[in-house]
């Protein structure tokens, strides 16, 4: 809601007032706000009192660009840059109760709250789980914008709140002239899935399950000619030897394999190809950027087969590459498919994808297309880890437990439930000072990374561990 609809709703102005004061102001640059408390036609108290602000908030809301200096998303942008996203926002204010963003929309703008706090919630069926609430200097809708796809959850007031919009197209030109914001959002992006969503995630929404999608196929990476590997590390291998990148001439050509594996590798439309990595190419010049370097990535790879495009879908030809992220989807999909413990191959197939998973996928790349691929599949091996950990607990095989748990630690310290079920096994073993500086662990983890604390369920282990140790 507009603020001169608030003002109007709550009987301070009448319309005709509003009307008034924006066509005396004659100038569209002015914000609306301004031109209303310089016509008269209402007073601060007034104005402040209808918004429900401090007179702190209230300077906040007079300026712009006092409020974007004291928000971390801004910090460093220095004046002139402040002053142009300034003129790009406007504020927008919501009643309680009332939904901003909807779980499976599209986001057609950009917040920041200003007061008052909003839900984050996700609904399954009559189900609805509250991921977090945003207050002050948090903001939402940015992950929806970035990769044009749909929300994942529903964003509601929780209670009256007041918010700096910014329209998609303003966004995204803010996104482009300041690369600093790029790592602002890629960290936030990290941190919210890994700590305020991750229960969700390992619950199998489906809404949040892998968008990885190749052929499965049974070939070993030894029978094709080419692998990448994209887990913990980037590389390729070509008849048995690693390819050696030297020089800015290979980047665009891997960064287009990296592309066409992020989003799945098969009937790939070359417009979406091109409007992540040529933004400001259209037409015939985009096309002709994509022909290009797809042929040097064709002569890196040593195969004119290895990419294959028809009807402007582009597809990696599963029997002349091999892809790490794919073999470990396929392996986990059959995984999924039999049941927990009484199935071998099944167990098999877990350890063989836990065993896979290095690390995160394209842990050095920062482009925003990369992040669900790598949110998603760290999430699919949080499962296969918790999976493969409750069938050796149930058989009584706490040390092959632990040492899955360990390993999952290794690999990602972040997973917060793996600490909780080390802690236990050293417990279920009467080990209490290894459980003690399991938590430990824990306890740095969080604070050193996410400035958290543990979670009441790690705190009720940790009771646990006291009890028999005093």
């Amino acid at each position: 809601m507009k603020v001169e609809e608030v003002l109007v709703t709550k009987g301070y102005l009448s319309k005709e007032a509003v009307r008034s004061a924006t066509l005396a102001s004659g100038r569209a640059s002015v914000p609306v706000e301004i031109r209303l408390l310089s016509s008269g036609a209402i007073g601060e108290e007034k104005f402040r009192e209808a918004l429900s602000l401090s007179p702190d908030e209230f300077a906040e809301f007079k300026d712009r660009l006092l409020f974007l200096k004291r928000t971390s998303l801004f910090s460093e942008l220095n004046e002139r840059e402040l002053q142009e996203v300034a003129a790009s926002v406007s504020w927008e204010w919501f009643p309680r109760g009332h939904v901003i963003i909807s779980q499976g929309s599209k986001a057609a703008d950009f917040y920041v709250v200003h007061s008052g706090r909003v839900k984050v919630c996700v609904s399954e069926g009559e189900r609805e789980t509250t991921l977090a609430v945003l207050s002050r200097g948090e903001c939402f809708g940015e992950m929806s914008l970035l990769s044009g796809g749909a929300t994942t959850a529903t964003v509601k007031a929780a209670e009256p709140t007041l918010c700096l919009k910014q329209g998609q197209r303003q966004f995204l030109e803010t996104m482009d002239r300041y690369p600093t914001l790029h790592r602002f959002f890629s960290k936030l992006f990290v941190k919210r899935v890994r700590t305020i969503y991750k229960e969700i995630l390992l619950e199998g929404y489906p809404f949040l399950q892998p968008s990885i999608s190749s052929t499965p196929s049974e070939q070993t990476a030894q029978e094709r000619p080419v692998t990448v590997l994209t887990l913990g590390t980037f590389g390729i291998i070509r008849n048995g030897k690693p390819v050696v990148f030297s020089g800015k001439a290979q980047k665009k050509p891997l960064l287009l394999l990296k592309a066409l594996i992020s989003l799945g590798g098969r009937h790939v439309r070359e417009s979406a190809v091109t409007e992540l990595l040529w933004p400001d190419s259209e037409g015939d010049a985009a096309h002709s950027a994509f022909s290009t370097t797809l042929s040097r990535l064709r002569h890196l790879l040593g195969s004119p087969e290895a990419v294959e495009v028809r009807e402007g879908n582009a597809r990696i030809n599963p029997d002349c590459l091999w892809v790490d992220v794919w073999e470990f989807d396929r392996l986990s999909e059959q995984a999924d498919q039999r049941s927990k413990g009484s199935d071998l191959s099944g167990m098999e197939n877990l350890q063989n994808a836990i065993r896979l998973y290095k690390g995160s996928f394209l842990p050095s790349d920062d482009e925003f297309w990369t992040f669900p691929v790598r949110e998603n599949v760290r999430n699919r091996f949080v499962r296969l880890v918790l999976r493969l950990g409750d069938i050796l607990e149930e058989k009584g095989d706490l040390d092959g437990a632990q040492q899955v748990y360990e390993r999952a630690l290794e690999i990602d310290d972040f997973v917060e439930e793996c600490h909780q079920r080390l802690m236990t096994c050293h417990l279920k073993r009467g080990c209490r000072a290894e459980a003690m500086a399991a938590f430990e662990r824990c306890a740095r983890m969080l604070s050193t990374e996410f400035g958290m604390t543990p979670s009441d369920k790690t705190l009720a282990i940790v009771a646990q561990i006291k009890s028999g140790m005093e």
